[in-house]
């Protein structure tokens, strides 16, 4: 009997501190503000607001200052120069004062192809730095989606749970009609109020996940932790129509990645030159004005100059030879990581698409549950209100109900994440 009763306050005690918990919450949730976001617009918004985005922009912009520095060092130059000089009396009978002003143009000529090796190094470089860039956008939003779909499952549950409160609670009402009526046992009641009690305090867990899950995604959006988001989901499931062996040509051609270690060994190309261009002559030439006065001899003349300087390396003690070596060996470095990249590319696309087609699957075989399991349910509960079946058997129809939702509602989040997965293999929306 002591325990008969323990049950029941237990059971009275989770539907009273769920009832607490759930008029507390909703105050909170009329304090804070509220947004309402389809998939694009969050990962917009995420592209606008994501501090570790921004970083990567300004290292295309610095790219971009690069190469600009690089094209001028191939144009000509010109300088200023003056100076001035005042000779004392005991140095001359006289004092006496000088000064000269001076225009100098230096203008490359030949360089060893060094100048041009590093305008196509800075200009590869931007352009690499705009492929790291893509490949950055795409890991954040492959990351909003991950937070986008995590949510809509964490909403789905919470769903699920609160139907399972209402059927739990109105099994209750129609068991303690029953128990009033003297039809059915104490032990009926007992368990339909431990039943209620049991939903209850999964429809609390399901709701902390939809905070947990907001908040990952709030993170990601850059907005205030606090936000109450409200997803606008799309119905349809998006089926994929390519094969495997096309998704993987198309990752090749268009994963980021890849793109950057191409980028990589033309880098590397120009570096070849640059260190074939020490060895070669470098010839610049030289165009200046300048004018010169002498108190001493009252004279002032204007003088201009031509010149041509050449330059040539004879003897480096092996550094241009040792820079090649090393130039060759950072060439087969960058092809094996090639190769290594598309393997691990493959695989993605390969594990992507698989698990796709996996959860595809389940979504048709969890629906067709879910059909029979409410048919199970409705059954179940008229032949518990028409007397010819106990409450055990109804509590396990509903069960199975929620389950066989749960299982629904998961293989559908399963199936937006894992083309979430696929799209970032293939670097492209499919």
């Amino acid at each position: 009997m002591i325990r008969i009763r323990t049950t029941a306050s237990i059971a009275l005690a989770g539907v009273f501190f769920f009832a607490a918990a759930t008029a507390a919450f909703a105050d909170e949730a009329s304090a804070t503000p509220t947004i309402s976001l389809t998939l694009p617009e969050s990962i917009a918004l995420a592209l606008k607001k994501n501090v570790m985005l921004n970083t990567e922009i300004q290292k295309v912009d610095i790219a971009a200052d690069r190469l600009a520095q690089a094209r001028a060092q191939q144009k000509f130059t010109v300088g200023a120069g003056a100076s001035a000089s005042h000779f004392l009396p005991n140095e001359f009978p006289v004092n006496s004062t000088s000064y000269d002003l001076g225009l100098q143009l230096n203008q490359p000529i030949y360089s060893g192809g060094r100048l041009e090796a590093q305008e196509e190094q800075a200009e590869i470089a931007f352009e690499q730095a705009g492929v790291d860039l893509e490949a950055k956008k795409d890991d954040l939003i492959l990351s909003v989606k991950r937070a986008f779909y995590g949510l809509a499952k964490a909403q789905r549950m919470e769903v699920v749970a609160r139907e399972a409160v209402a059927q739990a609670r109105a099994h209750l009402e129609v068991t303690q009609k029953f128990y009033k009526a003297g039809t059915v046992a104490k032990y009926d009641l007992l368990r339909a109020e431990t039943q209620l009690a049991q939903v209850q305090q999964n429809l609390l867990t399901a709701s902390n996940g939809v905070g947990l899950a907001m908040n990952a995604l709030n993170n990601l959006l850059g907005i205030d932790l606090s936000t109450i988001v409200q997803l606008k989901l799309s119905p349809e499931i998006k089926p994929i129509e390519h094969s495997l062996d096309d998704l993987i040509s198309m990752a090749w051609e268009q994963r980021p990645e890849l793109r950057s270690l191409a980028l990589s060994v033309r880098l590397n190309e120009a570096g070849r030159k640059i260190i074939i261009s020490a060895v070669r002559p470098n010839i610049d030439g030289t165009l200046s004005y300048a004018v010169l006065h002498q108190d001493m001899t009252a004279a002032t003349s204007g003088i201009w100059t031509i010149g041509v300087s050449a330059r040539v390396s004879l003897f480096d003690n092996g550094l241009a030879k040792s820079r090649l070596s090393e130039n060759t060996n950072i060439a087969e470095q960058l092809k094996l990581m090639t190769g290594d990249a598309k393997r691990n590319i493959s695989l993605q696309v390969r594990q992507s698409y698989l698990q796709l087609q996996q959860d595809k699957k389940l979504i048709d075989a969890s629906r067709q549950a879910l059909v029979q399991a409410e048919e199970g349910n409705r059954i179940a509960v008229v032949r518990y209100q028409s007397g010819v079946s106990t409450s055990v058997e109804l509590i396990d129809a509903q069960t199975a109900l929620t389950q066989a939702k749960i299982n629904y509602s998961n293989a559908v989040s399963d199936y937006e994440i894992a083309l979430s997965e696929l799209e970032r293999a293939v670097a492209m929306e499919l």
